[in-house]
C-alpha cells in the first residue's frame, strides 16, 4: 500500500468518525456539527466532503437543496409570466370568437392594452434515497410562491411587462429516523419579460430574473444567503377544433442560485467551504387539451421535463440522486369572462418517473384587463 493510499484510508476514517458525532446530535451547527466537521474535511480531508453532504443534504446550500428551491422560486415565476401572456392570446374559440372583436382582443385595442395579474404556487418536493454510506436520507421541503406583473401592449403583437415575486418554504432533513434539521426559506425575484404575439395560433416570450434568497437552519441556528438569476423563454402555440382547445408549450428555464458560506448567527462566524454555486438547465415539453363550456374550460394536461445541466461548485457534492427526467400529469380549470376583460384558473400537477423524488403543486392565477 502506497503512502498516499494510506493518507486517503486515514483521510476516510477521520472523516467518517467525526460525521458519526455529527449525525448523533441531530443538528447542523455547533462545534461537533456537521457544519463544523465539513470544513474540517474541506481544509485537511477532502475525501470525506462528500460524505457529510449525502448524509445531511439539509445542512448545506448545496444542489440538493438548490434544486427545489430553483424550480419552486424561479422557474416558478417564469412558468408564471408564460401562463399570463398565454391567457390573453386572441382567443378563437366558439363564444370567445365572437366576442373578442368588440372588446379588442383581436385587434389589440386601447380599451385592453394594459394588463395586471397574480399567481400563487404551492408545491411539495419530497427527496428519499439511500446516501453514500447506505442510510436512508429524507429531504422534504413545501414552498410557497406568489407572483404579480403588468404589461402593456406596445402594439398588437408585442408586448412588454414586468413581475415580482415572493417565497417562503420550510422543510426538514432526516437520517435513518433521525431529525437533521428543519429549514425555512424566503426570497424574492424581479424579471421583466416581453411577449411577441406570431399569430392568433402561436406566441413567444421571453423572461430573466434577479434576486436574493436566504436559508435557515431553525435548530443549528446558521443561514445562508444566495443571489438568484434566471432566464426562460417558451413558445406557446393553440389551436381549436368546435368546442376542443389543445395547446402545447416548449419551453427552456435556466437558473442559477449562488450562496455564500454558511454563518453562525449567533456569531457571524461562517463555515469555510461551504459556498456553493447551483445551476440548473431544463427543458419542458407541454400538452393539454381542455373543452369550452360557456365560459368555463376543464382541461388536462401532461408534461416532460428534463434537468439537461446541473453543475455546482459545492466541494464534494455528491451525483444528484432524483433523476434527470420525469412526467407532470396535470388537472385543472380556467374561466374566461371577456366582458369584463377577466381570466383566470386553477390546476393540479403531480410529477411521476424521476427516480428517489417525488413532487406535486397547485396553482391560481387571476388577470384582469384594463
Amino acid at each position: 500500500m502506497t503512502m498516499k493510499t494510506r493518507l486517503r484510508h486515514a483521510a476516510l476514517v477521520a472523516g467518517l468518525i467525526t460525521a458519526s458525532c455529527a449525525q448523533a446530535q441531530g443538528s447542523c451547527g455547533g462545534a461537533n456539527g456537521v457544519l463544523f466537521g465539513y470544513a474540517g474535511v474541506v481544509n485537511l480531508f477532502p475525501v470525506s466532503a462528500e460524505y457529510y453532504i449525502s448524509e445531511n443534504p439539509t445542512c448545506f446550500g448545496g444542489p440538493l437543496t438548490s434544486y427545489n428551491q430553483i424550480n419552486a422560486t424561479s422557474f416558478a415565476q417564469a412558468n408564471a409570466i408564460s401562463q399570463s401572456f398565454a391567457m390573453q392570446q386572441p382567443v378563437a374559440g366558439p363564444e370567445p370568437h365572437a366576442q373578442a372583436p368588440r372588446l379588442g382582443m383581436s385587434a389589440g385595442g386601447n380599451a385592453s392594452q394594459w394588463n395586471i395579474w397574480g399567481n400563487v404556487n404551492n408545491n411539495d418536493t419530497r427527496l428519499h434515497y439511500l446516501s453514500t454510506m447506505a442510510s436512508a436520507v429524507r429531504n422534504d421541503t413545501k414552498i410557497t410562491t406568489a407572483t404579480f406583473g403588468a404589461d402593456y401592449t406596445l402594439t398588437p403583437a408585442m408586448t412588454l411587462g414586468f413581475s415580482g415575486a415572493v417565497d417562503d418554504g420550510d422543510g426538514s432533513g432526516q437520517n435513518d429516523g433521525l431529525l437533521i434539521d428543519n429549514i425555512d426559506t424566503r426570497g424574492w425575484l424581479f424579471a421583466p419579460y416581453f411577449g411577441w404575439r406570431i399569430d392568433n395560433s402561436l406566441a413567444l416570450d421571453i423572461s430573466a430574473g434577479w434576486g436574493r434568497g436566504k436559508l435557515k437552519l431553525d435548530d443549528a441556528n446558521t443561514q445562508a444567503k444566495a443571489t438568484r438569476w434566471f432566464g426562460a423563454a417558451n413558445l406557446n402555440y393553440s389551436r381549436w377544433l368546435n368546442n376542443w382547445q389543445f395547446s402545447s408549450r416548449a419551453s427552456y428555464l435556466h437558473g442559477v442560485e449562488d450562496y455564500d458560506d454558511t454563518v453562525d448567527r449567533a456569531t457571524g462566524t461562517p463555515f469555510i467551504g461551504t459556498r456553493a454555486k447551483n445551476t440548473l438547465g431544463q427543458i419542458r415539453l407541454h400538452t393539454q387539451a381542455g373543452y369550452w363550456l360557456d365560459g368555463i374550460m376543464p382541461f388536462v394536461s401532461l408534461a416532460y421535463s428534463n434537468d439537461i445541466y446541473r453543475r455546482t461548485t459545492l466541494y464534494g457534492a455528491p451525483s444528484h440522486p432524483a433523476g434527470r427526467d420525469g412526467w407532470l400529469i396535470g388537472a385543472g380549470v380556467n374561466f374566461f369572462s371577456l366582458k369584463n376583460g377577466l381570466t383566470g384558473g386553477v390546476v393540479y400537477n403531480h410529477e411521476s418517473g424521476r427516480s428517489n423524488q417525488k413532487f406535486h403543486s397547485l396553482t391560481a392565477n387571476l388577470s384582469q384587463r384594463f
